[in-house]
């Protein structure tokens, strides 16, 4: 089966989320794909400057990306998307990533998001250290940019469609699933006080964190760290404290819960202590 990972974070509604040199850390980290790619990137919100053709840059070069974005404290729009292996579309992507405002779906407001994809091709091609690095950068990144939540999702190709089911944009072939999903999200409104979901890894933004600390005797991460652990100590799965949030996972590795693996007892019991707590927090 194919399948791939896609990570989503979600910012303030007035809030244009990401600084060029931030984006500037996590393309120097994307020299590892040794891969073209299509960049659709642009610091100006004015329809002129939206580029109407990619540019073709080579992921990493650190040159080109300066030449196109030129302003290093300025704003960060559009995204880089790589089909080197499976040319069907962006839906379909190796790898992209990307930055947008606050926008519309079916009518309704959506918040700015950034997203990040890599399918099973990209994972196997550059190993999971590499993707793993990619992934922590996008997330410093967004902890810093203020995110209110995000997280990071293992699925088929075909449900993810390159984390695409994550924005704004209406795609008739997202799951019903994903609809359901994506429609109780916005329908929160700008101001959402719920989570989207729990997934493989989820970032709760410092309002959310603090609501979970309120059911975990004042400390949600000490909770969490002391709950994911096996019998012998071991941690089974990752938390981490970051400048503006906290960082979960059920596992220590999304392929623990790639489609068609039999979820370990330690995942199942993770998932259903933080489904508990976000529950009590009214975050679900």
């Amino acid at each position: 089966m194919t399948h791939g990972i896609a990570q989503a974070f979600y910012y303030p509604f007035a809030a244009k989320p990401l600084r060029a040199r931030k984006v500037r850390d996590l393309w120097s980290k994307l020299a590892i794909l040794r891969q073209p790619l299509c960049a659709y990137v642009h610091q100006d919100l004015a329809l002129d400057s939206i580029p109407k053709k990619p540019s073709h840059i080579h992921s990493g070069n650190l040159a080109a990306f300066d030449k196109l974005l030129p302003d290093g404290e300025g704003s960060f729009f559009g995204g880089f998307d790589c089909m080197t292996a499976n040319r069907s579309g962006i839906a379909n992507a190796d790898f992209s990533f990307g930055s947008k405002t606050q926008s519309k779906w079916n009518g309704f407001d959506t918040l700015p998001d950034s997203v990040l994809y890599l399918s099973k091709y990209t994972l196997e091609e550059i190993g999971w250290e590499n993707s793993e690095a990619i992934l922590n950068e996008h997330l410093q990144i967004a902890d810093e940019a203020g995110a209110i939540v995000g997280c990071v999702e293992v699925g088929l190709a075909e449900h993810l469609l390159s984390g695409m089911v994550f924005e704004s944009i209406v795609l008739p072939k997202m799951p019903f699933n994903r609809w359901v999903e994506q429609s109780l999200w916005v329908m929160q409104g700008t101001e959402p006080h719920r989570v989207r979901g729990v997934y493989w890894g989820n970032y709760f933004g410092s309002e959310f964190c603090a609501r979970l600390d309120k059911v975990c005797n004042g400390n949600f991460l000490s909770a969490y760290q002391s709950q994911a652990k096996y019998v012998d100590g071991e941690q089974n799965g990752l938390a981490t404290r970051l400048a503006n949030g906290v960082f979960v996972s059920l596992s220590l590795k999304p392929s623990d819960c790639f489609p068609g693996t039999a979820l370990d007892y330690s995942i199942q019991k993770n998932l259903i202590w933080l489904v508990n707590k976000l529950t009590q927090a009214k975050l679900l």
